[in-house]
């Protein structure tokens, strides 16, 4: 019974994985806006997306193979930078969204991992445009990844909170829910303080009364 569970989390998490990775390589090959010698797309809103719901390993393999598959049909010369770049900054969106940011407020825990996601890839296609055009085209081209992580971000942090059907059927195999997570921390937190205040009131007691007893042997 637990091998049968286990067995169809594996198969629901590789789906999705799959599913991403379909989505990333549709989104960039159909909307792309020409900038400088390659393109403005969304595909890193998937990407932040996938990230955040699979986990740091779902969001690098949705980011390279499918942002990869997509240079491949349009951009060839770019696709194995691509490769590094996209599947990179779905495990660094992953790792800080999964791990580093994991008791912060939710809208700051998607906010943070994908800000810092993204300067990942700007700074990556920066030095792929200068490994392969030089210092003019990298220069050029650098304005469009902030537009490009930007835009992609404000469409993440709308898209994200408005699927819950999907987070209610990842939450169950990849506990990742963050809601329930934020406010399990925040109760936690309540009982410690709590805690804390009940242990100083009976030390304040217990000071009192042996002060009052020290009264009464003087006496």
């Amino acid at each position: 019974m637990v091998k049968k569970k286990i067995d169809k989390a594996t198969t629901f998490y590789i789906v999705l994985i799959a599913l991403f990775s379909a989505l990333v390589c549709v989104l960039t090959i159909f909307v792309q806006i020409p900038w400088g010698k390659g393109y403005i797309n969304f595909g890193d809103t998937l990407i932040f997306l996938a990230a955040s719901l699979l986990g740091p390993v779902g969001g690098m393999i949705a980011g390279a193979i499918g942002s990869s598959l997509a240079d491949i049909l349009s951009y060839p010369v770019y696709a194995p930078f691509t490769f590094v770049v996209k599947g990179g900054e779905g495990f660094l969106c992953g790792i800080l969204y999964t791990y580093v940011f994991r008791k912060q407020r939710p809208v700051l825990r998607r906010l943070f991992s994908m800000l810092i996601a993204g300067a990942w890839m700007i700074i990556g296609y920066f030095l792929t445009d200068l490994m392969l055009y030089g210092w003019e085209a990298s220069l050029f081209n650098f304005v469009s990844g902030p537009i490009q992580a930007g835009a992609s971000l404000v469409v993440a942090l709308i898209v994200m909170p408005r699927i819950p059907v999907l987070f209610e059927s990842v939450k169950h195999h990849t506990d990742n829910d963050e809601e329930e997570l934020y406010a399990e921390i925040e109760e936690k937190k309540a009982a410690e303080a709590g805690s804390s205040a009940e242990t100083r009131s009976d030390e304040e007691n217990t000071v009192a009364e042996n002060d009052v007893k020290s009264d009464t042997d003087k006496e």
